[in-house]
């Protein structure tokens, strides 16, 4: 039965998640063998996504490797608030949010097939 009626699931297997927290050794892991063939998801808390964007932007400029899936959370997006255009990315952005903290920002690299569906809580 899927946990959502209707919905169609894919079964994603991971077999190792890790948290890197020093940027030269992000970069180290990836560049290896270790990191050619895995998904590369970068999360981060970005507490405003206008105010801390473009110092993001030059962060993720430095990697040595490219990544899979961008994920922002909150964006503390409010109406008007569009993202800033990846080249090669498909962005996804919630549209509704419950206070000024939420948001969420995803960017999925195009050679992706995604679909963003956004849930109602409570």
């Amino acid at each position: 039965m899927d946990p959502i009626e209707g919905s169609d699931n894919d079964l994603i297997e991971i077999n190792s998640c890790i948290q890197i927290p020093d940027f030269s050794l992000l970069n180290n892991f990836f560049s290896s063998n270790n990191g050619h063939d895995k998904l590369k998801i970068y999360h981060c808390n970005i507490r405003s996504y206008s105010k801390n964007i473009d110092e993001l932007m030059i962060y993720l400029s430095h990697l040595n490797f490219n990544l899979d899936i961008l994920v922002m959370t909150e964006c503390w997006l409010s109406d008007g608030v569009e993202g800033v255009s990846i080249d090669g990315f498909d962005i996804y952005l919630t549209d509704k949010q419950r206070n000024r903290n939420d948001g969420t920002i995803l960017y999925v690299n195009k050679r992706l097939t995604a679909t963003a569906t956004q849930i109602t809580l409570g």
